[in-house]
């Protein structure tokens, strides 16, 4: 998967950014840095790389539930580029190649949106997906980072009420598919209400000697809660039979 990913990547990068391939790059593994960094240089270009799965064995219907989940991000970008970037607000989404499980190419002409999607939104998605237990409150909180990386805080009260809403709908129709979206784009920083790992037990204070005089010991100080670090696992699961590719028009033969 790691090769094929790599293979991807490059080869989008051929297409939008060729600045971001590596001089002499052959083959997989030739990319001298980490994937996650590739993947969010290509947001800096417009290319917004997203990887799922399904958790329930492959049937017939998979396809559709990729392609819902490939037109929610899509319905995403649009609602919000409608109102922050209306002559931006083309977008168009396709399969990588033919290979599963499947990798989701979308291309917007908002660069800033597609950054603000790749920072905040995909490892939201990916880090809250498996918890039904996701609030309003929390949704309303990651769409106000978006929208504040936007610089659309100075909308009129009611429209930006209105869009937030909206989009944190969007948000939480995206944790309840069955798709399950694989960790790609690092976090651009903690999201908000994603919980600090317990802090470890402090250590048993040595026993007192029979020559010390034995005090009370102060209570002990409250450590802050640390910053959950954005971090993810995948197991990998063996290819099925290949998805029908999404309309892209303009597809390059080199990218299936």
């Amino acid at each position: 998967m790691k090769e094929r990913l790599e293979k991807t990547l490059i080869a989008v990068a051929s297409r939008y950014a060729k600045p971001l391939v590596p001089t002499g790059w052959q083959k997989p593994g030739d990319y001298p840095r980490a994937l996650p960094e590739l993947a969010r240089a290509l947001a800096s270009y417009n290319v917004l790389v997203l990887l799922g799965d399904l958790p329930v064995p492959y049937t017939g219907e998979a396809s559709l539930h990729i392609k819902l989940w490939a037109d929610t991000y899509e319905r995403l970008y649009g609602r919000l580029a409608r109102v922050l970037f209306p002559s931006f607000a083309e977008c168009t989404c396709y399969y990588a190649d033919q290979e599963w499980p499947p990798i989701i190419i979308l291309r917007g002409a908002a660069t800033p949106l597609i950054e603000a999607l790749a920072d905040y939104v995909a490892p939201f998605v990916v880090m809250r997906q498996s918890n039904a237990q996701v609030s309003d409150v929390e949704l309303r909180g990651l769409m106000d980072l978006v929208l504040e990386e936007l610089e659309a805080t100075d909308l009129p009260r009611e429209e930006y009420v209105r869009l937030r809403d909206e989009t944190a709908a969007m948000v939480r129709d995206l944790l309840a598919l069955n798709v399950r979206q694989m960790p790609l784009t690092p976090a651009k920083r903690p999201v908000f209400g994603v919980l600090p790992p317990p802090a470890p037990p402090a250590p048993e204070p040595p026993g007192t000697l029979p020559e010390e005089t034995t005090q009370p010991a102060p209570p002990p100080e409250e450590d802050a809660e640390p910053d959950m670090p954005m971090f993810f696992e995948h197991k990998p699961r063996p290819s099925k039979t290949r998805p029908p590719l999404l309309d892209d028009p303009g597809q390059d033969p080199d990218e299936q």
